[in-house]
């Protein structure tokens, strides 16, 4: 209950860099806030790649970077465009994106994680053209193309280090096994497993066919669609 609470009210103050940074300030993620100082903004929608995609650039370059990242709100996104630092912003299937985050958070309801993925890429559709759009899929399956992408749009980042998709995994596995409860990491893990994906049948299974669910479900799959074209 406290979770959805949290989920929604970031997803209300989202828009707001003011109201963020309190919130980053106040729940001790300051690390992640957006700086003039900072060099790349990388944000999207929980579960949509964050971690594989912020630690990718972090690995891929040779100089230490400053990343603005994983506060999932679109005023880090809106403010970095503005102050001319390079932004990516990430995005995933709504439904996929959606019970992966109530996998994670059990205590998250529907509701509040479909309205929040509306929400999210309903308020930065002016940015589009401006905004270098990562989906789930390519990131996943063909982490060089990233690379490829960035190096032409952020070539300052030097991002011309050699990966060891090994390397990189085992750290990604260890920022999820510092913040998770050691019960069920393999629910809350960043990468995928069969024990994920038996249990999101589940939770798709148990979400109520209600108009107002198949409505909302419409209207995130139709901001999906408009980012992917």
């Amino acid at each position: 209950m406290l979770i959805d609470l949290r989920y929604y009210i970031r997803s209300q103050i989202g828009s707001s860099y003011t109201l963020i940074k309190l919130y980053g300030i106040l729940a001790k993620n300051r690390h992640l806030l957006l700086s003039r100082s900072s060099q790349i903004c990388i944000e999207g929608f929980p579960r949509s790649a964050n971690t594989f995609v912020y630690m990718l650039v972090k690995e891929s370059s040779l100089d230490k970077l400053k990343i603005a990242h994983h506060m999932h709100c679109t005023a880090q996104l809106k403010i970095a465009l503005r102050w001319g630092i390079p932004s990516i912003l990430l995005i995933r299937n709504p439904i996929d994106a959606v019970v992966s985050l109530m996998l994670r958070d059990p205590d998250t309801s529907y509701s509040t994680a479909i309205k929040w993925y509306i929400r999210f890429y309903k308020d930065l559709k002016a940015y589009k053209d401006q905004l270098i759009i990562c989906h789930f899929d390519n990131v996943i399956n063909d982490h060089l193309r990233v690379i490829s992408i960035l190096k032409r749009n952020c070539p300052s980042l030097n991002l011309n280090k050699e990966i060891n998709l090994k390397s990189l995994f085992d750290k990604i596995d260890e920022l999820d096994n510092s913040e998770v409860n050691s019960i069920t990491p393999k629910m809350v893990s960043s990468r995928p497993n069969s024990e994920k994906k038996e249990e999101k049948e589940k939770i798709i299974q148990q979400i109520p066919k209600t108009d107002k669910n198949n409505k909302l479900l419409s209207e995130a799959e139709e901001l999906y669609s408009y980012y992917r074209t």
